[in-house]
């Protein structure tokens, strides 16, 4: 099982060493020592077949409002179903709560929604590439969007889910609905190549361009375009811009390497383009989120 945290003491969960950003996909949260403060959380791989569609089971749940400096993170290129509650009527990305969602990559606008009072989540985070085998459907019809989950995939009985008591039986509740639903299904040969080069482009710090990137999968440009926007909803210089913005927040938060030296150990042409893309990425300059984090 994955880790948790309460939300009224602060404790941080077990997988936070200390004040080092936390592992895996958290990292891309912006803020994460002032979420574990406001949420109870829990979160972990799969296991057995639904492993490869679903990269992260996650549940959370809040009993006070949590701003949007605490919620923002770095989008990631790939869908998340979710079960979400809160107030009667409270009004969330768009859709009246209750309500079970379809989020599809947000490119054209940041991730940082605003929770006004006490509620709870529970989702599925896919695997980059899974969306069109899973939805039959090409993922950047969904880019920037966030749809009712009926409407997108019917079949679910999410009934168990909505009856379940906290974060953890939410998430082992819609983990069995999901291993019922996708069953023994194996991803296509252009849904894995998807998920190859969607893992390159996060890995890879030497790949700059959408070019490298091509070279490195045996595609020419144009078929790179059409496999991510097709199988991950995104454009490859999407991913890469997304994916050194990624390591450079990393390593703005986990070492005193200035602005200027982070930019040049990964490749920006200068400290001024760091800026930009970041802000782009994030909404926030990295020296004022760098203050932020310190005066907490």
């Amino acid at each position: 099982m994955g880790s948790c945290t309460n939300a009224t003491s602060g404790d941080p969960p077990e997988d936070v060493p200390g004040d080092r950003p936390l592992p895996g996909l958290w990292r891309a949260v912006l803020r994460p020592e002032q979420l574990v403060q406001d949420v109870v959380r829990v979160a972990y791989p799969p296991t057995g077949p639904l492993g490869r569609w679903v990269e992260q089971v996650w549940s959370l749940a809040w009993s006070r409002p949590v701003p949007p400096t605490s919620s923002a993170l770095i989008t990631h290129p790939t869908l998340h179903l979710t079960v979400e509650a809160g107030p009667p009527g409270e009004v969330r990305h768009g859709h009246t709560l209750p309500a079970a969602l379809v989020h599809g990559v947000p490119v054209q606008h940041r991730f940082a929604p605003s929770l006004p009072a006490s509620g709870w989540v529970v989702g599925l985070h896919l695997v980059p590439g899974a969306a069109a085998d899973l939805l039959g459907r090409p993922a950047d019809t969904l880019t920037d969007q966030v749809l009712r989950w009926d409407e997108i995939w019917p079949g679910w009985d999410l009934d168990a889910v909505w009856r379940a008591d906290g974060p953890a039986g939410r998430a082992e509740a819609l983990e069995t609905e999901a291993t019922r639903v996708v069953g023994d299904r194996v991803p296509s040969p252009d849904g894995q190549r998807a998920r190859s080069v969607e893992r390159l482009a996060r890995t890879e710090r030497t790949l700059r361009s959408v070019e490298d990137l091509a070279a490195r999968v045996a595609l020419s440009p144009r078929q790179l375009q059409r496999l991510c926007r097709t199988h991950l909803g995104v454009t490859p210089r999407w991913l890469l811009r997304r994916a050194r913005v990624l390591d450079a927040h990393e390593l703005l938060s986990s070492t005193g390497a200035s602005v200027a030296e982070v930019a040049a150990e990964l490749g920006w042409f200068d400290q001024a383009h760091l800026t930009r893309d970041y802000t782009a990425v994030t909404g926030v300059p990295p020296a004022r989120l760098r203050q932020q984090r310190a005066a907490t």
